[in-house]
């Protein structure tokens, strides 16, 4: 609906959202079926951040950025 109506890109884990209410392993997998539904229609932005730079770091070596155009940290 959202691609169909105009959007210029998604947002995955955005700061305010769901990000602040899911485990890591679910952020991975938010990424996973959003990258599967837009199929390349728009840029996909994937946030993540947190207060530990070094376990951001961490966190982001473990993930497929495939499919991914930006970073929101």
């Amino acid at each position: 609906h959202c691609i169909s109506n105009g959007i210029d890109y998604l947002t995955v884990n955005g700061t305010t959202a769901e990000s602040a209410t899911t485990s890591f392993d679910e952020k991975k997998q938010l990424l996973m079926v959003a990258l599967e539904v837009n199929n390349g229609r728009v840029p996909v932005m994937f946030g993540i951040g947190g207060n530990h730079t070094q376990e951001i770091l961490d966190k982001m070596a473990s993930i497929h950025f495939k499919g991914v155009d930006a970073i929101l940290s």
